[in-house]
């Protein structure tokens, strides 16, 4: 997966800018570092764009760490949530569906819908 921070001010793409992302454990109202996932070191962005490359898995708890400026660093902490993608979610739904509509046209004997090519039921249409 990957991540993109974009510096909107002008004035903070001089400034050196860090980010580490970072799997946490979710223990309340404490939360602890288990490991780094990615990371860039402080340095400039004059284009004003931080990429960063990492995997994240479903129902892990994440937060990105920025640290801007140099001689007093300011870190700000933005909780990440991985969610699953809504078609991984609906897939299995919709194959049942045909599934059972395809068995309960075979057990009444009829001919589905769409019939083979060249069948009289697929000439009706």
């Amino acid at each position: 997966m990957i991540l993109v921070f974009d510096l909107l001010d002008a004035a903070m793409r001089t400034k050196p800018t860090g980010v580490r992302v970072v799997e946490t454990t979710d223990e309340g109202d404490s939360e602890s570092i288990v490991r780094t996932v990615a990371s860039r070191e402080p340095k400039s962005y004059p284009t004003g764009t931080i990429d960063l490359h990492g995997t994240f898995e479903t129902g892990k708890h994440y937060a990105a760490l920025v640290t801007l400026g140099d001689a007093k660093p300011q870190v700000l902490k933005a909780p990440i949530q991985v969610l699953e993608p809504p078609g991984r979610q609906l897939a299995p739904v919709a194959a049942a569906v045909v599934l059972v509509t395809v068995i309960l046209g075979l057990l009444q004997g009829r001919r589905l819908p769409f019939g083979r090519p060249g069948s009289r039921r697929a000439r009706k249409g």
